[in-house]
């Protein structure tokens, strides 16, 4: 049984029998006439340069703040990973949708023997090729073969975060995974836990993901593929204060609006799986090849 709760730019469909959410554009924006009146109000109507060329959202990937931020994020995945007995030294490391490459690129100062991007964004990828001198492709989740992207190279360490929400066939990308890995292999995934809070936080962003799936139901794709999990652990993707602090006016009264509205309709079906969190939280899922695998 599937379950809709709205936000103002989508709908977020919900199944109840195993929690995976389907993300939907509304075809129209209730009150998207206002931005005729004012600037303002522009968050309210849809771009029709992002409705023709989404990738153009990206193109902060390559402003000196999210340069700042890929750089501290890596060395706190450095950190986490190290406890889970994962050492970059010596390692080939794979980024998927690694955005604009500094991420990837900083496993070189943890020891990694070479590091490879991928990213939708063409202006990411020519920043991490022109200016990080670092291999860059650009690819498609959903229309690119990432084993024919990679001619078929194989990586100790493949990270995928914030990317499967964005992939609508999940099964097919494990596959290719399984391509480009090697039966000492290590992937890393950091994804997005269906929740009210997400729902919420992206109400406004006009390209938003597609499927939020709970990790017990990730993790199966990768089994039925000969991979195991080695942790299955949760972490914030976004800081409390990060996930709320762009809903000021004039989208504070719709951010009120619709956590009423959910918060009826989840009470109302006895949403499981903690969906009425407003964390914005993140599994992380740590997986290896099984030792007989190929």
């Amino acid at each position: 049984m599937k379950f809709k709760i709205k936000t103002y730019k989508h709908v977020w469909e919900y199944d109840l029998s195993n929690g995976v959410t389907t993300i939907n554009p509304r075809k129209r924006y209730p009150l998207h006439f206002l931005s005729f009146f004012s600037k303002k109000f522009n968050i309210l109507a849809k771009s029709k340069d992002v409705e023709k060329d989404p990738s153009i959202i990206y193109k902060y990937f390559v402003s000196k703040d999210d340069i700042d931020v890929q750089t501290e994020r890596a060395d706190i995945f450095n950190e986490i990973l190290k406890g889970y007995d994962i050492d970059f030294k010596d390692k080939t490391v794979l980024d998927i949708s690694g955005g604009n490459g500094v991420f990837v690129k900083r496993f070189l100062k943890h020891g990694a023997k070479s590091v490879t991007n991928t990213e939708y964004s063409a202006d990411a990828v020519n920043y991490s090729k022109n200016v990080l001198k670092i291999d860059s492709f650009k690819f498609d989740l959903n229309n690119d073969k990432l084993s024919k992207t990679l001619k078929n190279s194989k990586f100790d360490i493949i990270m995928l975060r914030g990317c499967i929400e964005f992939c609508d066939d999940l099964s097919n990308l494990v596959k290719e995974l399984k391509l480009i890995t090697h039966k000492n292999s290590f992937l890393v995934l950091n994804f997005i836990d269906p929740t009210l809070g997400a729902a919420l936080r992206t109400m406004f962003d006009q390209y938003n993901v597609r499927v939020c799936r709970p990790p017990d139901i990730v993790q199966k794709y990768f089994t039925k593929n000969d991979f195991v999990t080695k942790k299955n652990t949760e972490i914030f993707l976004f800081d409390r204060n990060f996930a709320y602090k762009r809903l000021i006016w004039p989208s504070t009264p719709f951010y009120i609006y619709y956590l009423i509205l959910a918060l009826f309709k989840i009470h109302k079906h006895k949403y499981p799986r903690d969906f009425h969190s407003l964390d914005c939280k993140a599994a992380l899922l740590i997986l290896n090849r099984k030792n007989n695998s190929t």
